[in-house]
């Protein structure tokens, strides 16, 4: 015959700590994480060069200043919690990941000078604008990626676990089983 009680092996109280965890939880993750996130991007920045050409004002900037990072965010209603680091530069996946080096084959006209696009231009006019842009490219070589962004979340995934850990201990502190 079952027991009328509700509370057999001290499950209340094992749910009442659990509880009190919990809300520490989700404000102390989210803490951790941006922090994280703030010492990649930071790591990051620092080890980006700056260019050696001189930006005119305009949209371009040096690749180091693009950098930046996401406020630590909820998905899958809690499941995960997630943080970015990114680059809205153009030719940062090309600085990162690598890229091949091409050179354009220009024609020359008969006195030997390389042809304008306006000279082109009467004779392709009949021609579609895919046609007009095409260009022979010759492949001279591939520029390596510096991953400087893969690097530095490798570095702070052996971090993480050290960090949970401290987290975890933080919690727990309190609480008594």
């Amino acid at each position: 015959m079952a027991r009328k009680t509700k509370d057999v092996f001290g499950f209340d109280e094992l749910q009442k700590a659990f509880d009190k965890m919990e809300s520490k939880f989700e404000s102390k993750a989210t803490a951790m994480l941006a922090a994280e996130t703030r010492q990649v991007k930071k790591a990051v920045k620092q080890q980006t060069p700056v260019s050696n050409k001189k930006h005119k004002g305009g949209k371009d900037k040096p690749l180091k200043q693009t950098w930046k990072e996401k406020k630590p965010k909820e998905y899958q209603n809690g499941k995960y919690i997630v943080g970015m680091v990114y680059s809205d530069a153009n030719h940062a996946h090309l600085y990162e990941l690598g890229h091949e080096m091409v050179t354009r084959q220009r024609t020359r006209s008969l006195d030997g000078r390389y042809r304008t696009e306006k000279s082109k231009m009467g004779k392709l006019a009949n021609k579609s604008l895919f046609e007009k842009r095409k260009f022979k490219a010759k492949k001279v070589g591939f520029v390596p990626g510096n991953y400087v962004l893969a690097g530095n979340l490798k570095q702070a995934e052996s971090r993480w676990g050290r960090s949970v850990e401290k987290l975890m201990d933080e919690i727990t502190k309190d609480v008594q089983l």
